[in-house]
């Protein structure tokens, strides 16, 4: 019974449990991207829906997110580098590059912009090189200001990337 309570007060199954929670709100919320059915030529579903075109750039970052809010739950600050996050998280060196050019992706933690909607830019890949998108980027967003940090993966402008930083993201 004594070796009950005294793992009952280890801080390790605190971080634990709630990385667990994390992991298991994170899987309930509907992390992954769904196609349902072919498109159409108009870019919809054959029930009128617009369709999702997967991107392997856009898949790759929100896994990213998902082991950097782990992180972030686990350590209350933003790792400082992609290899922090790799070691702590078990991500492997190759999950943290662009699939497109098969680089690391730009990381900073202390923002590479600001984002209006409000946050930090903290991730970004390399621009895009299509004709529609040209110079835009899947970017990270983090916002830690509010009770539970929040991750979103956009596609934005280059002018995002040029807004500065706060002095203080964290």
């Amino acid at each position: 019974m004594a070796a009950m309570n005294s793992d009952a007060t280890n801080p390790r199954r605190g971080v634990w449990c709630s990385i667990f929670a994390l992991s298991l709100s994170l899987c309930v919320t509907g992390c992954a991207t769904s196609q349902s059915g072919s498109a159409n030529a108009d870019g919809r579903s054959p029930r009128g829906e617009p369709s999702i075109a997967i991107d392997s750039v856009a898949d790759r970052l929100h896994d990213i997110s998902g082991s950097i809010l782990l992180f972030y739950n686990a350590y209350h600050r933003l790792p400082e580098s992609l290899n922090e996050l790799c070691l702590v998280t078990g991500l492997s060196p190759r999950q943290v590059n662009d699939p497109a050019t098969d680089k690391p992706f730009t990381y900073r933690p202390q923002g590479l912009g600001q984002f209006p909607g409000g946050g930090v830019i903290v991730l970004a890949a390399a621009p895009q090189g299509t004709e529609n998108d040209a110079g835009n980027r899947w970017c990270v967003v983090i916002d830690t200001t509010t009770q539970a940090p929040v991750c979103r993966v956009l596609l934005l402008p280059p002018e995002a990337l040029a807004m500065p930083a706060p002095e203080t993201p964290r």
